[in-house]
């Protein structure tokens, strides 16, 4: 860990915080759903207990929105959209990636039975949730391809 232009390591800074570590990286391929759940566990057991959280990974865009998005699904019965122009509110350049994305709206599914989509408004949020599915539209159809192209490569002459 790091320190502070004072000298003073950050490991003594935070010294009597808890800390919940949950070593996500921030490749599509990374599962969620049950860090996710840890993370709401911990997060209303520190909230239970009169603290403050403070969500964060390396950039505040990936990681930690999806992380506060899933929060906020959860324990407050939000359909992402909602969820997510709350956070945007607070911190207007988050992106999930289109793995977390795609999480998200299983999880949406999951709570709620089925997906809400996004909405028409054509606010900065709405523009940002809309480009996020498109996204994952891409991502989508891009793996369509690619596994097409693996099948047909794997055919005698190409048939």
């Amino acid at each position: 860990m790091g320190s502070y232009s004072d000298g003073v390591p950050l490991r003594m800074r935070l010294d009597g915080y808890e800390i919940d570590v949950l070593e996500a990286e921030d490749i599509e391929e990374q599962p969620m759903r049950d860090l996710w759940v840890r993370s709401v566990e911990f997060l209303d057991k520190v909230l239970r207990e009169g603290g403050c959280v403070a969500v964060h990974c390396a950039q505040g865009v990936s990681r930690s929105a999806s992380t506060c998005l899933a929060y906020l699904m959860i324990r407050e019965g939000l359909s992402l959209e909602a969820a997510f122009r709350r956070v945007f509110t607070a911190r207007d350049f988050i992106r999930p990636n289109p793995g977390f994305w795609q999480q998200l709206r299983d999880l949406e599914t999951s709570l709620f039975g089925k997906s809400a989509g996004v909405s028409n408004d054509q606010d900065a949020a709405g523009q940002a949730l809309l480009r996020l599915d498109e996204e994952l539209r891409s991502v989508q159809i891009g793996h369509l391809v690619q596994k097409e192209t693996v099948a047909d490569l794997r055919r005698p002459n190409g048939r």
